[in-house]
């Protein structure tokens, strides 16, 4: 025992530079797949006293995983918790940078120990310190780390430590190997000089790419879509969830499949007929291939919710029969509170459609006509509809009458006031989209001068097919999601 942790901190010592990083990363990776788990949790903590920070930073995070296996006690675990988040901002960027697998790593077998000991809490803020360290205080790059960190945040129910991670670079996320190239050398094209420069790279060296998994890519987008659905923010949680279920891929992945099952519900809760359709048109064609046969029922629930609706008939009562007779299936999936907001969001829209019909309205009339029985139950969802969403509804409790649509002066003025706020966004958007094209059309250029593309295009054209033509998937696309 004494001799292995000997050995691994003169390895550290001897290899620590940036001469041998090389040989230091291989080592360490080497050390803690073969000789991590022969050492006792004692030596470790000698172990620990004999290396430096930051000088030994890649040697104190292999300590660390050796480490984490070995903890039994509750207090334990917040006490080693306690000493990463102390160790983490000593560490070295340069050698983080040297193996961002080995450090990520660390901090995602954390969260799968905090989760599984019902500790999820206690790891949110180390996390968060981890993503903010290794992307130099940047929270518009995502990393191996973000799907953990909002996987704690959906056990723990506490979601303000994640809001700000929901901003993303898109033309950074995907920074690494031919493609940043290509994009630079379109960035640097005579055509892109008035797209403006911020004067300084964002992701500054040494972490210039992103560290980026596939299951962990997918975990983002879900985990992401379903912290935004606990807000109540809906759209952006279908956006998320597209995001996700749109990555390309050649076969299908249990986090797609569920990514896909609650865009149906989610979809269906916004009031929006036949989901599938509305995907983009890039979505893989495993989604209608694979996707759509494995969620039957979800398939079913949209059919159903779209015929009762231009029947005029009783939405919620139809979903409410409908998830009692498949009640197993959503509990299964764990999608039965997400029926039941579909089901209360179906009362509500009902009431919200009288508006478009009728200026006033007597209670009953509106329980009536919402296919609601109970009068209390639509005074309540009214008054939520008022509260919550901002809508043009008025009750005179003593007549017990509603009033929809009731405009005022200060109204109209509040709404000329956002007219030329969203007229400001769209100019907005469209300057952005104009730059967007712009770099498109460098990012073609680039590409159809590239000596590759010039080469399998002639052998394409001669009725030859290159041997490294198609999308080679790691086993990571059919890894399934940890129960959030």
């Amino acid at each position: 025992m004494v001799n292995q942790l000997n050995a691994f901190v003169t390895a550290v010592n001897n290899l620590t530079g940036e001469s041998t990083s090389k040989e230091l990363v291989e080592f360490c990776k080497k050390w803690l797949d073969e000789a991590a788990d022969k050492i006792s949790a004692a030596d470790i903590d000698r172990g620990f006293s004999q290396l430096q920070l930051p000088k030994h930073t890649l040697g104190h995070i292999c300590l660390l995983l050796a480490r984490l296996p070995k903890l039994k006690l509750e207090s334990d675990y917040i006490e080693y918790v306690t000493r990463v988040n102390d160790a983490i901002f000593t560490y070295n960027d340069t050698q983080i940078a040297w193996a961002p697998e080995i450090y990520c790593r660390l901090f995602q077998n954390i969260a799968d120990v905090l989760i599984s000991k019902s500790l999820p809490l206690h790891g949110i803020k180390l996390l968060r310190d981890a993503i903010l360290k290794f992307t130099r205080n940047s929270t518009e790059h995502l990393t191996n780390i973000h799907a953990s960190l909002f996987c704690l945040c959906l056990k723990s129910r506490h979601f303000t430590e994640a809001l700000p991670f929901f901003q993303l670079n898109v033309i950074d996320l995907f920074k690494s190997g031919t493609s940043l190239s290509s994009l630079e050398n379109a960035g640097k094209s005579p055509s892109a000089s008035n797209v403006p420069d911020s004067g300084e790279d964002k992701f500054p060296a040494p972490c210039q790419k992103a560290v980026l998994d596939a299951k962990p890519m997918l975990l983002f987008f879900y985990y992401g879509g379903m912290i935004l659905c606990a807000l109540e923010k809906y759209e952006d949680a279908l956006l998320f969830l597209e995001h996700g279920i749109c990555l390309p891929a050649v076969r299908i992945s249990a986090i797609v499949l569920e990514a896909f099952k609650k865009y149906i519900l989610i979809s269906l809760i916004l009031g929006r007929t036949k989901p599938v359709a509305q995907l983009p048109s890039y979505k893989s064609s495993l989604i209608q291939r694979c996707a759509v046969p494995l969620s039957t029922r979800y398939m079913n629930l949209s059919s159903l919710v779209e015929r009762v609706s231009n029947e005029r008939g009783d939405v919620a009562a139809a979903v409410v029969i409908f998830l009692t007779e498949n009640r197993n299936v959503f509990e299964k999936d764990r999608n039965v509170g997400l029926v039941k907001q579909l089901i209360i969001r179906t009362k509500e829209n009902a009431i919200k459609r009288l508006g478009n019909v009728f200026i006033s309205l007597h209670l009953n009339e509106v329980s009536r006509f919402s296919f609601i029985m109970n009068i209390n139950e639509t005074e309540a969802i009214a008054r939520r509809i008022c509260y919550r969403d901002k809508y043009p509804l008025q009750y005179d409790q003593k007549t017990q009458t509603f009033r929809f649509d009731t405009t005022t002066d200060s109204d109209d003025s509040d709404q000329k006031d956002q007219s030329s706020v969203y007229q400001q966004q769209v100019e907005n958007a469209l300057c952005e989209m104009i730059k967007l094209s712009k770099l498109i059309k460098n990012f073609d250029d680039v590409v159809r001068v590239n000596p590759t593309y010039v080469s399998k295009n002639r052998a394409m054209s001669a009725g030859l097919f290159p041997e490294d033509e198609g999308f080679h998937a790691t086993g990571a696309f059919s890894a399934s999601p940890p129960h959030s």
